[in-house]
């Protein structure tokens, strides 16, 4: 088609019809504007969707304010696929261009946007529309309270740093003018001007920039405690107040430009820190973002648009093919099995397949047929929201080695100030009065302890954002810790080493009877049963019609087939129904299904709660580290000793209640470091007990909430990506601690010996900080 009188070809219709409506609006000055090439249009195709929903009352309540008064409404929207600022040109004309819309506010960096508009004049549904027909993808913005207030200070962070910057820009010219001046000789009062700009340069830095610094030492100090701000404030009131003396009367050295660029290069090194903590926040937020805003629901004899927050448990949603799966639900019964990918929840991109009855989780994406789904947990009940506040309480804690390098930077923080003041008052008396305050100062400066403070919280940070995309929540940061200190681990069996679910081990039929035939009538009658059993044998065969069927509860079922009557269940309930015959073909033990008629019994099918993939690769993996594995389970002797003979365990127990399993732990405890890895509810007293506890992520909430650290992915040898990542950070915190402190070992005596002039001692010190945190980042590759 012709764009702007020239022929343009276009790699979809989509695409094509973008650009039609851009050209037919006369906003042809966006390809001018553009910077970067726009994504695919993927909520463009997604219009089809039905946009009413952004039009219901219960739906706009959370990220919409309507004025009563004036008549206009407030929208906050996220937008994918915003690049760059012509993207935002685009979109705030031609929103603009609609009727009733009164302002639009496109922030390109982040792709958030607000919209005011007269609702008495146009539907939000219409303006959501309009965005989407240009390709993009809005949803509604999470005003997530904790990101909103993270936002703002780092806005009023960039301002300070931007102040800072400008200052320490304007600062160090006209020190350099100064410079020059003591080499090659100054006018008085020359010098005397340029002092007093630099001062009128330097004075909002102090009180702007610098404030955030002078609060946290000021609150320090009224709790009792020596923070790492207090000689930070202490210097630059020292040099602050030091340079208008000395400004003023004319005599004496100045620090303007020390004191520009040490809290420039304080405030960029804070800045990066804050930085990786959000980043790390992000992570685990984002797995909410990852679920659509929007639901199909079932209503009567039609398909309804509505907000996932308007869903409540047993409501039936439909999710089209290639969607994203909106709420943890089942899929109905009568429905064939899905398909579906879950890269968000195991970080690989195959695919699971699920049967009627059988759980789907919020942020799968169906890559098969539509889905009919029965929703099973709404708000914060969702797997996605548990997620992400275990990983919100783990940001919250504070691991040992933080409170032990917070205490020794308390004690470091009043070392420093009695060597500058010993130091300043030494030069006072060998020199004069302006050499012992240079000394003192850059003392105070150089010795920041920052370096020390950040060693550990960033590599915590940066492990825990790097471990959550990879599929491993990590709850508590002391985890990371205490894993080292580990010398036995104990396993739960059932649903931890295994899957949970019992699977088809072997089929045995009596001398006379026909495999195939027997599959059908245990196939056929499991159709209707709701029994964990059921799941595992409802595909053996395609079924066939069953009449009179029956439940017994705790024994098994009856149908007939064909006229003919069968039973199906435990082997005391098969025989007493059906004669008695020769058994000798029959396997021994207590966990056969049976199949009988009224000649006999016909058949036997033998169960198993298989393996997880990587069970025996994990045992031997922590077995050659020297570590004790022991296996605890409530199921038989001989369940138990066939399996840990599977898996190669040695110390293996059998029949063991939680009580059991916690009295073995907390008798261990006396002389080793436990941890634990288990599913259920009846493992949760033994995980907290545990010193370190792993949860898998099917496992039951009560088991996930007490862990400290949870596999989302449900992989079993995740726990070696763990224990190699751990292993990581644990060197990086050292590397950390050991620059830190022969950093200050080396620099401080070097300026006691005034060889450091404050300047130079502002740079080391923010080399030190940025090194670490520069450092720490490696911590993100896992």
């Amino acid at each position: 088609m012709q764009i702007n009188g020239e022929l343009q070809f276009f790699c979809c219709h989509g695409c094509m019809a973008v650009a039609s409506f851009i050209d037919a609006s006369g906003l042809q000055s966006f390809y001018d504007l553009r910077t970067d090439s726009p994504h695919r249009a993927g909520f463009a195709d997604a219009a089809k969707f039905d946009l009413s929903a952004f039009d219901r009352p219960s739906f706009q309540k959370v990220f919409v304010d309507a004025d009563s008064e004036t008549g206009v409404s407030t929208a906050r929207l996220t937008i994918d696929g915003v690049n760059c600022g012509a993207c935002s040109w685009l979109i705030r004309k031609s929103l603009l261009a609609i009727s009733g819309v009164e302002q639009v506010d496109v922030n390109p960096a982040t792709g958030w946007a607000t919209v005011e508009f007269k609702h008495s004049e146009v539907l939000l549904s219409h303006i959501v529309d309009q965005i989407a027909r240009l390709g993009y993808q809005p949803s509604p913005a999470n005003d997530d309270e904790q990101t909103s207030r993270w936002l703002k200070l780092r806005r009023n962070s960039l301002a300070r740093l931007a102040v800072a910057g400008f200052g320490m820009m304007q600062v160090m010219t006209y020190a350099v003018a100064m410079y020059a001046g003591a080499f090659t000789g100054i006018d008085q009062d020359t010098r005397y001007f340029l002092r007093l700009v630099s001062l009128l340069v330097t004075t909002p830095v102090v009180f702007y920039s610098a404030a955030p610094f002078f609060a946290q030492a000021t609150s320090a100090l009224r709790h009792r405690a020596m923070s790492m701000d207090v000689p930070v404030a202490l210097a630059i009131a020292l040099a602050y107040l030091t340079s208008v003396v000395n400004t003023f009367s004319r005599s004496g050295e100045v620090y303007f430009d020390s004191i520009v660029m040490f809290v420039f290069l304080l405030s960029m090194a804070r800045f990066l820190v804050g930085g990786i903590n959000q980043r790390s926040r992000t992570d685990g937020l984002s797995i909410d973002s990852l679920t659509p805003s929007l639901a199909r629901r079932f209503e009567s004899d039609s398909v309804v648009a509505v907000g996932v927050d308007e869903l409540q448990v047993d409501d039936r949603v439909l999710v089209g093919s290639g969607e994203l799966v909106p709420v943890d639900g089942v899929l109905a019964e009568g429905s064939g099995k899905a398909q579906l990918q879950q890269a968000w929840l195991s970080g690989e991109s195959r695919v699971v397949t699920v049967g009627p009855s059988e759980p789907v989780l919020a942020g799968s994406r169906n890559v098969g047929g539509p889905l009919d789904l029965v929703v099973t947990a709404v708000g914060e009940q969702r797997s996605v929201s548990q997620i992400r506040s275990l990983y919100q309480r783990a940001l919250g804690k504070r691991p040992p080695s933080i409170k032990q390098a917070d205490r020794l930077a308390s004690w470091f923080v009043a070392i420093v100030l009695i060597l500058a003041v010993a130091g300043g008052l030494a030069w006072t008396v060998a020199a004069d009065y302006q050499k012992g305050v240079e000394i003192a100062l850059a003392v105070l400066i150089v010795s920041c302890p920052c370096a020390l403070s950040l060693a550990t919280p960033a590599v915590l940070a940066a492990a825990s954002g790097g471990l959550i995309r990879h599929g491993i929540l990590l709850a508590d940061g002391a985890a990371i810790e205490n894993l080292k200190r580990v010398d036995k681990i104990v396993f739960d069996k059932t649903g931890s080493l295994t899957r949970g679910q019992l699977s088809l081990k072997a089929i045995h039929t009596a001398p006379d009877g026909c495999s195939g035939w027997l599959k059908t009538v245990v196939a056929s009658l499991e159709q209707r049963s709701n029994h964990p059993i059921a799941t595992a044998l409802r595909g053996l065969a395609e079924p066939v019609a069953v009449d009179q069927w029956q439940d017994y509860p705790g024994d098994g079922l009856s149908g007939v087939i064909a006229g003919h009557r069968y039973w199906l269940g435990r082997h005391k309930f098969v025989s007493t129904q059906a004669p008695e015959t020769d058994l000798s073909w029959a396997p021994r033990g207590d966990d056969a299904v049976w199949i009988g008629d009224d000649q006999g019994v016909l058949g036997c099918i033998e169960l198993t709660d298989a393996p997880r993939a990587g069970c025996r690769q994990v045992v031997d993996y922590f077995a050659s580290k020297g570590s004790e594995i022991c296996l605890l389970s409530g199921d038989s002797e001989a369940i138990v000793d066939d399996f840990a003979d599977l898996i190669g365990i040695d110390e293996h127990y059998a029949r063991q209640s939680p009580q059991d399993k916690l009295e073995k732990i907390s008798s261990w405890q006396n002389t080793q470091r436990l941890l634990f890895v288990g599913d259920g509810v009846n493992d949760a007293p033994a995980m907290a007990q545990a010193d370190v506890s792993v949860a898998l992520g099917s496992g039951s909430a009560m088991a996930k909430s007490g862990a400290d650290i949870v596999l989302l992915s449900d992989r079993l040898d995740d726990l070696l990506v763990l224990d190699r990542a751990a292993q990581r950070a644990r060197a990086l915190i050292r590397q950390n601690l050991w620059w830190a402190g022969g950093y200050n070992l080396v620099i401080i005596p070097v300026t006691l010996a005034g060889m450091v002039p404050p300047w130079l001692a502002a740079v080391g010190m923010s080399v030190s900080s940025l090194a670490v945190v520069l450092s720490s980042l490696r911590g993100r590759r896992i």
